[in-house]
């Protein structure tokens, strides 16, 4: 197929709202959709902000792209999401119903913006370096932390991180909760069965992959009728409690189950996985920033092929083959499966049909900032 020029955007960045044919970003990375994709937002982490582009008309062949939260200035203030609130290189975000969640990357705290006002859920002294999250459909946040992972959920008294898998020595070791190691997590997203998919990437390129963290029940039954069993769901490890009332094998407790996290390789050889999808199917896609390519890892498989993307950077539209990109880092995909890509280093937002396999762009003309249409 020939490769055409996007004719809905550009690729210069900057701060502009507007038409996506003049609205511009500027080293925009993670995104998440809304209502099958007619709200799009976007971490502009150059702009310090977060942008939302609405579709103007049906099938969402053109978009309009305003401010959803920030000022445009570094900071770290909560508060009104549009006079007060700051940020600082925010990374990813992720819609729910209360709200849009957001990585505020170099502040290294969670964000929440609700409604009119954005407030700190997770504040750095809990989280290390983090980039990416997820969100199921009860409300559980998940978070990648530098080479850890958190379950982020809400509690009477505000919100609670907890280490399910990883801790701060950096490796490429699968095994349960803190026994898994992790290099640098970039990307994450839910997977089939509760579970999740995570972009690792390592110092040396051939161990660059996906990782599947999946809940895993660990028993810790020692067989003896007069212990009570149980499993640490971080560390695995099982303690069993003697009970001194225990006569003859009655009135104590036999087993507990404890439900932690098994971290373990899915697919590597990735250059620099950045964002990571999953289709209906339970397909993988991962936006291969280092090598400006979408890769795609098929259910049921361990093989990564070339679905999207050629051999250098560009910003060509047309079929997934021929198409180009540069830097390609958030992505997500919709339940009528199509997929929406931060085309980072040529600042546009992307859009792909799966099914066609045809590539277009529908937002950003360049890195900058300037309210208007």
């Amino acid at each position: 197929g020939t490769v055409t020029t996007g004719t809905t955007a550009g690729g210069v960045s900057g701060f502009k709202n507007g038409p996506g044919t003049t609205a511009k970003f500027n080293k925009p990375l993670g995104l998440a959709t809304k209502s099958g994709g007619a709200d799009i937002f976007v971490a502009d982490s150059g702009n310090h902000c977060v942008r939302v582009l609405t579709t103007q008309m049906a099938g969402g062949l053109l978009f309009e792209v305003t401010t959803h939260a920030g000022t445009s200035k570094v900071g770290n203030v909560d508060g009104d999401k549009l006079t007060t609130a700051t940020f600082s290189q925010p990374s990813d975000v992720a819609v729910s119903a209360n709200g849009v969640y957001v990585v505020d990357s170099a502040n290294k705290n969670i964000r929440l913006i609700s409604g009119n006002n954005v407030t700190t859920v997770i504040k750095k002294t809990e989280l290390i370096a983090p980039t990416s999250l997820a969100i199921n459909a009860i409300g559980e946040l998940f978070v990648a932390d530098g080479q850890q992972i958190h379950k982020v959920t809400k509690t009477k008294t505000g919100f609670s991180a907890q280490t399910i898998a990883g801790g701060i020595v950096a490796g490429i070791v699968d095994g349960f909760g803190a026994k898994a190691q992790f290099n640098q997590l970039y990307g994450i997203a839910l997977w089939p069965t509760d579970g999740l998919i995570v972009g690792d990437t390592s110092t040396k390129a051939k161990l660059s992959g996906l990782r599947a963290v999946i809940p895993t029940k660990s028993s810790c039954d020692d067989k003896d009728p007069c212990t009570v069993d149980s499993c640490n769901a971080v560390t695995g490890k099982c303690k069993h409690d003697k009970q001194n009332t225990c006569q003859g094998g009655t009135g104590c407790t036999a087993m507990q189950l404890s439900s932690g996290w098994t971290a373990k390789l899915v697919a590597d050889g990735i250059n620099s996985p950045f964002g990571v999808a999953v289709n209906g199917n339970s397909d993988i896609y991962v936006a291969e920033y280092g090598a400006h390519k979408i890769r795609k890892v098929a259910v049921g498989t361990t093989a990564v092929v070339e679905w999207a993307g050629s051999k250098t950077s560009g910003k060509g539209n047309g079929l997934v083959a021929m198409a180009s990109f540069s830097n390609p880092a958030g992505i997500a995909i919709t339940k009528a499966n199509v997929m929406y890509v931060v085309d980072s280093g040529n600042a546009l937002i992307r859009k792909i049909d799966i099914a066609s396999q045809q590539v277009s762009t529908i937002a950003g003309n360049g890195s900058g900032f300037a309210d208007g249409s």
